[in-house]
């Protein structure tokens, strides 16, 4: 018989580079580098140059790591319907090249998206843990995907858009609330995932125990009364919010400017919790329409705001703007078209509330703010989101509207309540609830703390 040869702990990592699975990753990278856990990362040559330029600074100098251009194809840069598709046909031709040896790993760590990386992993007799950028309510998405296809419940669906679920841990949502992704990624991709998810080691969250109770404790009875046969269910680790943890020294340096920002001076100059901040995240441009709302809302309500406003490369400000907007309101708004450190905004005294998409990221930074949301989804399972938020929690008031549809006197109403109401006042004591439960979390002793503890010793064990 032959003797097992031990292998020094490597992570291979499998991450998704758009921007919001990215960074979210890149958070995690940095805390597997602070526990010296050597690993190799298969992504595009962007987020390689950007590993890299860490690395130049004095990052990862105690570690063995390594950063592989595997994505060439534009197809992987972006969150389209063929993303998936696209990662795998990159992705087959590297490891079929002959000079990728899978034997030096010990274990796998990949985006939730990516269902083949469970069949690598079982074919490779290595561990794989599927990092989830969504809430834990999104983890029984993945884990029920077939059954919500297959029974129609997808914003398409006139009659089930307005129904609840009848699936296991998902009775709170609509058909209507549901990813668009469900049908507009790869044809198959949710019929894929659930049974890789099952087959996985574990789902790993940017989230916290005493935030998502009950959908954390449904997400865990279901993984254990589907799991495959001879296989126990895949543990459930939520290990944030990652951004109340250091990086590693020079690993983020570069992502504050020097001087005070145009709109950090701005906000000194405001009165206490009296803005409102406006921002939709960095992947998509707001149509014209809805811009013109969102501009003739603010006109209504009189109240000072802050909106860091994507445009396309070829537009301007003047061009995007309803005409006149900037001169009626000069004397209580900003309007910004640049970069702007939004978790820094969400962190200043002058910030009373955020008008967002919903985005996971831009809620876990307004919870640590202690900034009460009015929820303005557009895509993604940001319409989950907003109900959670609302509903759930109440930390957040609804802006009215049909995925996108959204009138300019609804938005003006959600921000009165949010800024005005009691609806807001219960949100906002609500959201310093939450703030408080969120740094109790990350805190030595604190659920997050600890499960990411056990999450750490698990990657790093010699297999």
């Amino acid at each position: 018989m032959g003797s097992h040869v031990e292998r020094p702990p490597r992570a291979l990592l499998f991450p998704v580079v758009a921007s919001g699975h990215w960074g979210p990753f890149l958070q995690l990278i940095l805390q597997l580098a602070t526990k010296k856990l050597n690993f190799t990362l298969l992504a595009d040559r962007g987020r390689c140059d950007e590993l890299k330029a860490y690395q130049a600074k004095g990052a990862f100098a105690t570690i063995d790591v390594e950063f592989l251009e595997v994505y060439t194809d534009p197809s992987t840069l972006s969150l389209r319907k063929d993303l998936v598709p696209a990662m795998w046909t990159n992705l087959e031709s590297f490891i079929s090249n002959g000079e990728f040896d899978p034997s030096r790993y010990t274990c796998m760590i990949s985006d939730m998206f990516l269902y083949f990386c469970q069949d690598l992993a079982d074919k490779w007799g290595i561990p794989n843990y599927f990092y989830v950028t969504c809430p834990t309510y999104f983890g029984l998405v993945l884990l029920h995907g077939e059954g919500i296809v297959d029974g129609g419940w997808i914003p398409q669906n006139p009659v089930k858009r307005k129904q609840f679920l009848d699936l296991p841990g998902l009775e709170m949502f609509t058909g209507g609330d549901m990813p668009m992704a469900l049908t507009e990624m790869e044809p198959d991709l949710f019929h894929l995932l659930p049974r890789a998810i099952k087959g996985s080691a574990g789902l790993v969250f940017n989230s916290f125990e005493e935030f998502e109770k009950k959908p954390l404790s449904d997400l865990r009875d279901q993984l254990k009364l589907n799991a495959m046969p001879g296989k126990g269910p895949p543990t459930v680790f939520t290990i944030g919010p990652l951004l109340l943890l250091p990086g590693i020294p020079g690993a983020l340096d570069d992502t504050k400017p020097v001087e005070k920002s145009e709109s950090i001076a701005w906000l000194d100059k405001q009165q206490k919790s009296s803005v409102l901040f406006i921002c939709f995240g960095s992947q998509r441009e707001l149509p014209e329409p809805l811009i013109t709302g969102i501009a003739s809302g603010l006109e209504d309500t009189g109240v000072p705001f802050l909106w860091a406003l994507r445009i396309p490369p070829q537009s301007s400000k003047i061009e995007s703007l309803p005409e006149g907007f900037e001169s009626r309101t000069q004397s209580r708004g900003l309007v910004l078209t640049s970069w702007v450190p939004q978790q820094e905004i969400l962190l200043h005294p002058s910030v009373g509330g955020f008008l967002t998409h919903c985005g996971w990221n831009s809620i876990l930074e307004s919870m640590l703010g202690g900034v009460p949301i009015a929820a303005f989804p557009l895509y993604a399972e940001q319409r989950m989101n907003q109900r959670y938020m609302v509903n759930a929690v109440k930390t957040a008031v609804a802006i009215e509207g049909e995925h996108g549809q959204y009138e300019a006197k609804e938005i003006a109403a959600a921000i009165m309540r949010l800024l005005k109401g009691k609806e807001g006042v219960e949100a906002r004591q609500n959201m310093q609830i939450m703030k408080e439960m969120a740094y109790a979390a990350m805190e030595e002793g604190g659920s997050s703390h600890k499960n990411l503890q056990n999450f750490l010793a698990e990657v790093q064990r010699v297999r």
